[in-house]
């Protein structure tokens, strides 16, 4: 019997090789594109970008190679019914086994990095807020200047900004929650306090001189954004929001921020 590939035309046969061959191009271009890289990539990503976002294809793995960035660390503090307190961090590579098959640590990789690109340009409520006040005073005196037109300009791209920056705020606070229910629930926690950091990558001769990448020495503690706090509420058996993040945190410092995952003796 003939095999059903057999009865296809070479017409068909070369439009299905065309597609393949475009479709391991750009696979090949999403990390070979990643900053720093050649113009070359630059322009032949553009051949495939509408497709690469289509199927979910524009994965850069920059975490991975050539030139890996700072790891975004998740710092929590679980507060237990008898008061007890269990500190901890994710992605937490102490936990691997325990977060057996190795794809759970995976997702919890994959949670930090995400809360890290979303609040690598994050706005504080309270600095969007100062800047919502500072752009209706620019298009008021523009308005008193008679310059209307331009007063309206103004005011159009702050409604840009606004919906923007809500709907970014909203998605932060969606998996910030989602995040703080898995905790709670891990735990059995009643409140939840999350903060995040950056841990820096050992330069050259560092890494000569013996450091090791989780060496505390890394953190940037100016750098601690304060995330939130939640609790527990038993009616609903989910997490709810106490206190949104606000401002970048001095604490904890870098003594304070946990290193290793940390738990009580009746866990």
């Amino acid at each position: 019997m003939e095999p059903a590939w057999g009865r296809w035309g070479p017409v068909a046969r070369g439009l299905v090789s065309i597609w393949l061959g475009y479709h391991v191009l750009a696979m090949f271009v999403s990390p070979w594109a990643v900053p720093p890289t050649s113009q070359l990539a630059i322009s032949v990503q553009s051949y495939v970008a509408h497709y690469q976002t289509v199927l979910y294809l524009n994965h850069g793995y920059r975490f991975f190679a050539p030139d890996p960035g700072p790891a975004n660390i998740v710092g929590f503090s679980v507060i237990k019914a008898d008061g007890s307190q269990i500190n901890g961090i994710f992605p937490d590579r102490n936990a691997i086994n325990r977060d057996y098959p190795r794809l759970n640590y995976h997702r919890w990789f994959m949670w930090s990095e995400t809360l890290g690109r979303m609040f690598s340009q994050w706005v504080s409520p309270s600095d969007f807020a100062r800047y919502v006040e500072l752009e209706n005073a620019r298009a008021d005196e523009l308005r008193q200047s008679g310059l209307a037109l331009e007063a309206d300009r103004v005011m159009a791209g702050l409604n840009l900004d606004q919906q923007v920056w809500a709907v970014a705020d909203r998605d932060r606070v969606r998996i910030l929650t989602r995040v703080a229910q898995e905790l709670l629930k891990r735990h059995q926690g009643v409140e939840l306090r999350l903060t995040m950091n950056q841990r820096m990558i050992p330069s050259l001769s560092e890494a000569r001189a013996g450091m090791q990448t989780s060496d505390s020495r890394l953190l940037e503690p100016e750098r601690a954004i304060e995330l939130g706090r939640w609790r527990w509420d038993v009616a609903t058996g989910s997490a709810q929001i106490l206190e949104a993040g606000d401002s970048p945190s001095t604490e904890p410092t870098i003594e304070e921020f946990p290193t290793r995952s940390e738990s009580s003796e009746n866990e």
